[in-house]
């Protein structure tokens, strides 16, 4: 599979209009391959500390219909958390970026938590 190059550097789109980017961790430009990616698990969820501009590299992915980049063994988990880059929304709560997988497809979904 050809390497992948992702700028860490530039800071990832904010998905709403009055949202913003509270966290980004920058790193240059690195090679991406999401099959060497490592899930942390707890209690059935699972994470990883991708930025979101690795993480808009996904969602180009799954939007695109190119999800056989997506490893086959993450399926067996709902909701896969990258909390690399946190935003806040409009409302000042706390988001991040989940990969859902459900009826045989990958979404992009923004998980919330009140920031109170």
């Amino acid at each position: 599979m050809k390497t992948r190059y992702v700028n860490t550097d530039r800071t990832p789109r904010t998905p709403y209009r009055g949202w913003k980017v509270l966290t980004h961790q920058k790193g240059g430009r690195t090679p991406f391959d999401i099959s060497a990616v490592t899930l942390k698990v707890m209690g059935g969820e699972a994470s990883c500390d991708l930025t979101g501009v690795h993480m808009e590299y996904i969602r180009r992915m799954s939007v695109s219909g190119r999800e056989e980049f997506i490893p086959v063994t993450w399926q067996q988990y709902e909701h896969i958390q990258f909390t690399g880059t946190m935003y806040g929304t409009a409302d000042s709560d706390l988001a991040w970026l989940c990969l859902c997988y459900s009826n045989r497809r990958w979404r992009i979904q923004y998980l919330q938590r009140s920031g109170a």
